[in-house]
């Protein structure tokens, strides 16, 4: 069996934008963890539900959902908000 994660930071920087990217601003706009993933993307048009379908059609992978965050056209993101996104993507793969 091969088990490959499932998790992503998608960010489309608008830099005329004043509106920075910080915690509070990443948790509003929907960070999905574990299930939430397979619910929000199963079936859609996504790069995760891509994969999602993709995987499904191998029955010796196991997709394993972590954490994924996608925001649409904000600001700059704050040097502590991407420090604690990518912790935590980190530490979901350990």
């Amino acid at each position: 069996m091969i088990r490959l994660a499932v998790l992503g930071l998608y960010h489309e920087a608008n830099t005329f934008s004043k509106q920075r990217v910080d915690s509070t601003y990443f948790e509003a706009a929907g960070v999905l963890r574990g299930e939430e993933i397979l619910a929000r993307h199963a079936g859609g048009t996504s790069t995760i539900s891509g994969y999602l379908v993709a995987g499904a059609k191998h029955p010796d992978v196991e997709l394993v959902p972590l954490v994924a965050t996608a925001l649409v056209p904000a600001g700059l993101i704050t040097a502590e908000a991407l420090r604690a996104r990518t912790d935590e993507l980190v530490s979901a793969l350990s």
